[in-house]
């Protein structure tokens, strides 16, 4: 009988095989977002997805769970929506998507929510991303970012039924300004805001809130509606907002390059109440002779919905 000592048995390994890059397996989707607080202080983190995530801690994909008190001063960090893992945070969250296999959006990938939280000693808190890194995939034209996450627990949900539960599509708008000290919002009390009970450094254990981010494709979301039939951006009240003069004492003037197609503009205070409105303006100067001195946040809404945010200062 003939023995076969050096049999080589080759068994062919179907799996995903990740991109590797500085040790570490790059995400099928990542993103920066950045954080501004009103003195200047600035944080960031990072999300994402990829078919080999969990929605426990990955060390593989750069995520480090964090245990130490938030910073006094400013800090962000980010955490999943599952309940299980939700306590556990780290600077980068990359998700397990769920891919799409009908429809419009045949073949992309939706994530499940990632909480943000903020500790913000000085409010409001400036949040910004790259509008391009959500506006050149079609799949992740229909991320967004927002104040609460009471569609995930009431289905069916209508976007624009409660003002106070607010979102911005990433792929239209580019930056938001937001007072995260509490559960409110344009003066009214958020449904399920984001918050997560946290030991802050000095202060103990404190009620942090935040911001909810998902990925979602066009079909899969709100977004949708802003975009327009090339899925891109629909510039109705243009591609950027600015006040002049800034600081100022008696009136300001919106600068944009589509005042034609403002549907209305708002003006609050720190504590998110509304204080002045000009529906449907006609003329790009705004009185705000009554209002007290300090800092406010102008918004101004197109006839799409779409939604530019700056800081204003009042002498």
């Amino acid at each position: 009988m003939r023995i076969i000592t050096n049999l080589k048995i080759v068994i062919p390994i179907l799996c995903f095989i990740p991109v590797w890059l500085n040790g570490q397996p790059t995400a099928m989707f990542e993103a920066t977002i950045w954080f501004e607080d009103a003195v200047g202080n600035r944080d960031s983190i990072v999300v994402g997805y990829d078919t080999l995530a969990t929605e426990d801690i990955d060390p593989a994909f750069g995520e480090a769970e964090i245990t130490s008190p938030f910073d006094s001063v400013f800090e962000v960090r980010a955490g999943a929506l599952d309940y299980f893992y939700r306590f556990k945070l780290s600077k980068k969250i990359i998700g397990r998507p769920a891919k799409i296999h009908f429809g419009s959006d045949k073949g992309c990938y939706i994530d499940r929510s990632m909480f943000i939280y903020v500790w913000a000693k000085h409010q409001p808190v400036k949040i910004w991303w790259s509008r391009p890194v959500f506006n050149d995939a079609y799949c992740n034209r229909g991320s967004l970012i927002s104040n609460h996450w009471l569609d995930e627990v009431a289905v069916p949900y209508d976007w624009d039924e409660f003002p106070q539960q607010a979102y911005w599509c990433m792929a239209v708008e580019d930056s938001l300004v937001i007072d995260l000290s509490g559960p409110m919002y344009m003066g009214l009390l958020v449904s399920t805001p984001v918050e997560i009970e946290k030991e802050v450094e000095g202060l103990g254990i404190q009620t942090i809130y935040g911001m909810r981010y998902v990925s979602w494709s066009p079909h899969y979301s709100p977004c949708l509606t802003h975009l327009s039939a090339d899925t891109t951006p629909s510039g109705a009240i243009g591609n950027y907002l600015s006040l002049a003069p800034n600081p100022a004492e008696g009136a300001v003037r919106l600068i944009t390059d589509r005042l034609q197609d403002l549907r209305l503009v708002h003006i609050y205070d720190l504590q998110g109440r509304l204080v002045r409105s000009f529906p449907n303006p006609v003329a790009d100067e705004l009185d705000i002779s009554g209002l007290t001195t300090g800092i406010y946040l102008v918004e101004a809404v197109g006839k799409d919905g779409g939604r530019h945010i700056q800081k204003l200062v009042k002498l």
